[in-house]
C-alpha cells in the first residue's frame, strides 16, 4: 500500500495504479492455473498455445487502420528496410518472447507458482534502479515498500524451492 500512497502523491492517477497492482495478481493467478488445470500439458505445447492466443487477440488490430493511427501504432507512410523490420520481429518473436515465456512455463511446472511469481517483485526493483539511472528522485517511502515487499517474499519463500531431480535419480523413500 505503501506504493500505491505514494505514487497517488506523485499524481499518478488511479486507473494506473489499479492497473498496476493488476499485474502481480494475474501473475499469481494465472501461474496456479497452470499449475492446477494444464500441467499435464508439456511446456511447448502451452507455450505455443498462449502465444497463438495473444496472436488473436491482437489480430483485430491489423484490421482497424483508425485504431493504430489513434494510438500512433500507424507506422510510416513510406516505411523503409521492411524486410529488416520484419526479419527483426519475427527473431525477437521466438527469441524474446517464444524462449522467454517458455523457461516460464517450465518454472512454473517445475518449481511452482509461488517461486515464478516471484518475477513479478523484480520489475520494481530494476524500476527503482533504472529511476536512479534517469536521475528520479528516490523517497523512503519507495524504499521501505521494495524492501518490506522483498522480505514477504524471502520469507514466504524460504525453503520452498526444491531443485529439479534428473528422471535417473531414484525417489527418496
Amino acid at each position: 500500500m505503501a506504493a500505491v500512497y505514494d505514487g497517488s502523491n506523485r499524481g499518478i492517477s488511479t486507473g494506473l495504479l489499479v492497473l498496476a497492482l493488476s499485474v502481480p495478481l494475474s501473475y499469481a493467478l494465472g501461474n496456479t492455473y497452470i499449475k492446477w488445470k494444464l500441467d499435464h500439458l508439456p511446456p511447448l505445447v502451452l507455450t505455443i498455445y498462449f502465444l497463438a492466443l495473444g496472436g488473436l487477440l491482437l489480430l483485430p488490430l491489423q484490421f482497424s487502420p483508425a485504431t493504430l493511427a489513434a494510438w500512433n501504432l500507424d507506422g510510416p507512410a513510406l516505411p523503409s528496410d521492411w524486410t529488416l523490420a520484419i526479419a527483426s520481429v519475427a527473431f525477437l518473436s521466438v527469441v524474446g518472447t517464444g524462449i522467454a515465456i517458455l523457461l516460464f512455463i517450465q518454472l512454473v511446472k517445475h518449481q511452482g507458482p509461488l517461486f515464478a511469481g516471484m518475477v513479478t517483485y523484480v520489475v520494481p526493483v530494476l524500476a527503482l534502479f533504472w529511476g536512479q539511472y534517469d536521475s528520479e528522485r528516490l523517497t523512503g517511502t519507495q524504499l521501505a515498500a521494495i524492501g518490506g515487499v522483498l522480505t514477504m517474499v524471502a520469507f514466504v519463500q524460504w525453503g520452498a524451492a526444491e531443485p529439479i531431480r534428473s528422471t535417473l535419480e531414484p525417489l527418496p523413500d
